[in-house]
């Protein structure tokens, strides 16, 4: 495995940075954050809840670009530091991570707004 670990250091990583770059530039993005779990990541127990954000220029972009970067936690600046350059209108499911990035308007997912009309419809 030390011959992937090296070919990301020096050939992938270079990539998805000239990538992320690129991905700021836009005017609108997507991002979401969804849990995974990693065993025996150090510091946690194999039970606990790690995160995978992703970040995606909008269907309609002439540059289509996906990045998913591994965090272990959900905490706000996770978003804010990988968006700092970003300055357009993000589109995501509401959670409040995303709602203390600088020069970022928020715009929130229709999915996920109408997910919440629907559960309160049985009440």
């Amino acid at each position: 495995a030390n011959w992937l670990i090296i070919a990301s250091r020096e050939y992938f990583i270079p990539i998805v940075n000239r990538m992320h770059e690129i991905l700021v530039e836009e005017k609108y993005l997507h991002a979401d954050e969804t849990p995974i779990q990693v065993l025996n990541e150090p510091g946690k127990p194999a039970t606990s809840k790690s995160y995978m954000w992703v970040y995606s220029s909008i269907r309609e972009s002439s540059k289509p670009i996906r990045i998913f970067e591994y965090k272990p936690d959900r905490k706000a600046e996770n978003p804010q530091k990988f968006l700092e350059d970003f300055n357009g209108t993000l589109i995501s499911d509401g959670y409040g991570g995303y709602n203390n990035i600088e020069d970022v308007i928020n715009a929130y997912c229709w999915a996920h707004a109408r997910r919440k009309f629907y559960e309160a419809l049985p009440a």
